[in-house]
């Protein structure tokens, strides 16, 4: 019998009687055949078939809100073999997937709204577990073996089926039962991770979502705590690639829903401890284990973020994971995530105040960047994202106990760090925002510590990372820290130190490199060069101090990598200082030339004395910007 015999007659059957279970089943085997479903002679009468699907969940539902249950078995049994024909008739096909995601057709409207409706029904009948495990094994087909799989999960989602599906798992599945097995949600599990990863964006804008995504993360969160507590049995019974997937499904979920931009009551589930005390046990044998432990650290960085968000008491367990690294060995991601959480509520100086405090007080800040250095240890490019918190509580004092830590900064924090800084730009910037915040900081000190002490972290990092403003914003606040140290003592710098100074040096006098730099820039700049000049001129420094310092005692090398340099950015700042459009607002606009006439001014008073030999285009740049 050729297909479209075939294909006719079985439809014909349906037409008399579509509640034949015996003929839906041989249309269900047929289609496990890949030359049966993809014949034109089943495409010319899938509108009819899904019409008859949508029939027979009618019937269920209608069994469903009856108070006689007497029907249900036969008519669940109908609808079981429905959806095996459509999973038959979705496997491998995108041809056939397409047809089940179009939106013209109001049959599939109608298919996708009843289907979740009916596993979503408040019922305990064993029927409705039947049903809803044969429509997740359907979901399952729209993600399996296509490229299109995002297309897809995003129509199925347009009708609700994430809730859907969370109201099967938390309605079939309770995890205060003593056998209750996790591995029994494994393909649900698989689909609701594979749902919500393609509907990230979406999930996040929700308003439903916004509501109750606390609820959501909790039954997640769950799921979890109880597939890490039970791992071992869990091996015993089960392949430990199949415990792997379920552990990294859920962690998966958790991450995507915690990208909500606003998530209600977020503080009552006790999320972050939950959150540390599950990366604390997750087995580390998984092949997942890395990626699991990265996105458990990114999700309570995301959470604690919250604007919503706020919990003493996650203060204190967060300071407690350092304190008890004096005696135990504490999970480095879990530790990472404690420095992002307080980190993350500092929001202003007295936040930040706070937190000192309860470091004070729960450790004392000297042991505790002892610890912070020591006993953190790194295993994990990410986990130096933890200098966030660093950076929120500097203060002179703070910054003076962290150079005290310098050999541990450099070599574990610098060096990593700038090693990989192609693959991990965010860690970097993050890293050159602590490490503006950690010189400013000196600065209030920088007259009996010599910045230049740290000339090998400032080499390897300028060095090896390619210039931008960050770095060049580093560079000037060294700068800044440097000549007030060498104002007060005009000793030698160490020999090492001289590439390092020449290289900050240029970066405070050479022109700007692009109209695009950021006004803020510029006038740290302005600010660094006017410190420079106004603090050697105050402590009798003369042309001649830098030339034999710097510049090898050349007075030609010192024309050219100074002078001529210095000249050419005045020469710019002119054309700065006449155009108001380069700032963003008048008020920006003087605060810009008032700085600029400070600099023409100190720099005429340190030349004024010189005793080189003249530079009249020098003069004459500094005179007008002066007139300016």
């Amino acid at each position: 019998m050729t297909i479209s015999v075939e294909t006719t007659s079985l439809f014909d059957e349906l037409q008399d009687d579509y509640k034949n279970q015996k003929t839906v089943k041989q249309l269900g085997d047929l289609l496990r055949s890949e030359d049966f479903r993809s014949s034109d002679d089943i495409h010319s009468h899938i509108s009819k078939l899904v019409e008859y699907v949508n029939q027979s969940i009618a019937d269920y539902m209608a069994c469903l809100m009856s108070s006689e249950y007497s029907e249900i078995g036969p008519v669940t049994a109908v609808l079981l073999e429905y959806l095996r024909v459509l999973v038959n008739f979705t496997a491998d096909s995108d041809r056939n997937r397409d047809y089940l995601t179009t939106r013209s057709a109001p049959e599939v409207d109608i298919l996708w709204r009843t289907l979740g409706e009916a596993v979503s029904y408040p019922t305990e009948l064993k029927h409705a577990g039947e049903v809803a495990d044969r429509v997740v094994v359907l979901v399952s087909q729209f993600f399996r073996g296509t490229t299109e799989h995002d297309r897809y999960l995003k129509f199925i989602y347009s009708y609700k089926f994430f809730y859907s599906l969370f109201h099967v798992l938390v309605g079939q599945y309770c995890v205060e039962r003593p056998d209750f097995d996790i591995m029994e949600t494994q393909l649900l599990i698989e689909v609701i991770s594979e749902l919500v990863d393609a509907n990230i964006d979406n999930l996040a804008t929700d308003a439903v979502c916004k509501e109750r995504t606390f609820e959501y993360i909790s039954q997640f969160l769950s799921f979890l705590e109880i597939s890490v507590r039970r791992f071992d049995d869990l091996e015993k019974q089960h392949d430990i690639a199949d415990i792997d997937e379920v552990i990294a499904n859920l962690i998966s979920i958790i991450f995507s829903l915690s990208a909500s931009e606003e998530i209600y009551n977020i503080g009552n589930i006790r999320v972050i401890e939950r959150l540390l005390k599950i990366l604390s046990i997750l087995p580390t044998k998984l092949s997942s284990n890395t990626m699991n432990r990265r996105k458990l650290f990114s999700t309570s960085g995301r959470l604690s973020s919250l604007k919503n968000y706020g919990n003493i008491e996650d203060l204190y367990l967060c300071i407690d994971y350092f304190r008890r690294t004096e005696t135990e060995a504490i999970d480095s991601y879990a530790l990472a995530a404690s420095s992002i959480i307080l980190g993350n509520f500092i929001t202003s100086r007295e936040t930040a105040d706070q937190i000192i405090s309860l470091i004070d007080k729960r450790i004392g800040m000297s042991k505790f960047f002892h610890l912070y250095f020591h006993n953190f240890t790194i295993n994990d490019v990410i986990q130096l994202q933890a200098v966030h918190l660093l950076s929120n509580i500097m203060t002179p004092t703070n910054a003076n106990l962290i150079f005290a830590n310098y050999d541990l900064l450099f070599n574990k924090y610098t060096k990593i760090i700038v090693d990989n800084r192609n693959y991990y730009q965010e860690v970097l910037n993050i890293y050159l925002k602590f490490i503006k915040s950690l010189v400013r900081a000196s600065l209030s000190f920088a007259k009996e510590k010599n910045i230049m002490d740290y000339c090998s972290m400032w080499q390897y990092l300028f060095t090896n990372v390619e210039e931008s403003v960050s770095i060049n914003e580093v560079k000037l606040l060294i700068v800044q820290a440097l000549i007030q140290f060498q104002g007060k003592d005009d000793s030698v710098t160490t020999v090492n130190a001289v590439d390092c100074i020449r290289s900050v040096l240029n970066t405070a006098i050479c022109p700007l490199e692009s109209t695009n730099i950021p006004i803020q820039y510029i006038l740290e700049k302005l600010k660094t060069l006017g410190i420079l000049f106004h603090t050697l001129t105050s402590n009798g420094a003369s042309l001649q101090y830098l030339v034999e310092k710097f510049f090898n005692n050349d007075a030609e090398l010192f024309k050219e990598k100074f002078l001529t340099i210095y000249g050419s950015f005045l020469e710019q700042l002119k054309s700065q200082v006449l155009d108001p459009s380069s700032a963003q607002n008048e008020s920006q606009f003087a605060v810009l030339l008032n700085n600029s006439k400070f600099v023409a001014g100190t720099t005429v008073s340190f030349l004024k004395n010189r005793d080189l030999k003249e530079n009249e285009s020098l003069d004459d740049i500094i005179s007008l910007v002066i007139s300016t």
